[in-house]
């Protein structure tokens, strides 16, 4: 969120400083001062760096680029790779119903994080476990994640919501 707003504050200090150039050329006006000594030249060039400083230090003011959080959400869009592979191959060869697709079947239609088992490679040591074309994959994690306990099971509902779903006794 602060990348972004850092970004937009870029953005229109850039666009501000092109319009009062434009402005003035436009307008034959003869800026007496010179721009690094125009009053506002200041304010502009003040809030360009302090955006420019705020974006080379966003991913740190964030713990970092991958934190806990994130592999939560890298697990949900590797069940959503899962998944799609698995109705796209279901599409090719005319599959429908309570069939099987196998890591083989579903391999080719996988683009990214390959794994040595031929499904998605694991964010933090779950394991992928594919169903019917018809029930979604599962995710089930083999340690903590996110103060979830070991056991717990990521799933994509019917209507694309994840299902999360905890050990017995949790």
């Amino acid at each position: 969120m602060l990348g972004g707003l850092s970004l937009f504050f870029l953005v229109v200090t850039v666009a501000v400083s092109a319009a009062v150039r434009l402005g003035a050329a436009l307008l034959s006006v003869r800026i007496q001062h010179s721009v690094s000594q125009h009053p506002i030249a200041h304010i502009i060039w003040f809030t360009a760096g302090l955006a420019a400083f705020v974006l080379v230090l966003d991913p740190f003011l964030h713990g970092g680029v991958r934190n806990r959080h994130s592999e939560t959400h890298l697990i949900i869009s590797n069940l959503r790779q899962l998944d799609g592979a698995m109705q796209q191959w279901a599409l090719d060869h005319g599959r429908t119903g309570a069939v099987m697709a196998t890591k083989e079947d579903i391999a080719p239609y996988l683009r990214y994080s390959f794994a040595p088992d031929g499904l998605v490679k694991s964010v933090a040591g779950e394991r992928y476990i594919l169903k019917t074309i018809t029930e979604p994959p599962e995710a089930h994690l083999t340690c903590e994640l996110d103060g979830r306990p070991k056991g717990t099971v990521f799933r994509l509902g019917t209507t694309s919501v994840v299902e999360i779903i905890l050990p017995k006794g949790q």
